[in-house]
């Protein structure tokens, strides 16, 4: 919880604390460091700012892990504050699941499982939901807890990149699982 709350809280500052919004561009987790008590900080821009011309945008944006692109991305180089939306939500989900953006499974017809669909696949299924948290973590986490931040990574990885919060919304609702204490196993 408290990377998940020190990257939104360094998106929030990214796109409403300067005088224009900057969009991050390349978030993954290879571009959040930790320092001392695993207080992240962001690394690697990918923009500077959402106000440029398209024909100024690099290939650089959104790195080279398509996994954290968000769609709109994808199709047509789209950038704004909801694609770094996107890929924050697919970081959720990461440290969520300990898994990479591209699940390293395959499915039966052979085509590449993207971590956004293996959760929400899962998902229909809620009492599956224990099958999506990292097994490193021992079942040691609150378990509503993780059902809170699944719920806001899933709005974070909406297709429709109007359907998504804006990074004051993630930020106010991971405050308040930070606020009521979710950090006991097991509640």
């Amino acid at each position: 919880m408290k990377i998940a709350l020190g990257v939104a809280k360094g998106l929030e500052y990214l796109h409403n604390g300067t005088n224009r919004p900057v969009v991050h561009g390349n978030l993954t987790p290879s571009n959040v460091l930790l320092g001392q008590g695993f207080s992240p900080k962001l690394t690697d821009f990918g923009l500077p700012s959402i106000n440029i011309p398209s024909w100024a945008r690099s290939n650089r944006a959104m790195g080279s892990n398509f996994g954290y692109s968000a769609p709109e991305y994808i199709t047509n180089r789209t950038l704004s504050t909801k694609t770094d939306i996107y890929s924050f939500g697919v970081l959720l989900l990461h440290l969520i699941t300990g898994n990479q953006a591209i699940v390293n499974r395959r499915s039966r017809s052979g085509q590449i499982i993207w971590l956004t669909q293996w959760v929400q696949a899962i998902m229909k299924d809620k009492y599956h939901l224990i099958d999506i948290a990292d097994l490193s973590l021992s079942g040691q986490y609150p378990k509503d807890c993780l059902e809170s931040v699944l719920e806001l990574a899933g709005l974070c990885v909406k297709n429709d990149a109007e359907e998504r919060p804006n990074i004051i919304e993630v930020v106010q609702q991971l405050e308040i699982l930070e606020a009521n204490k979710y950090h006991s196993p097991n509640k």
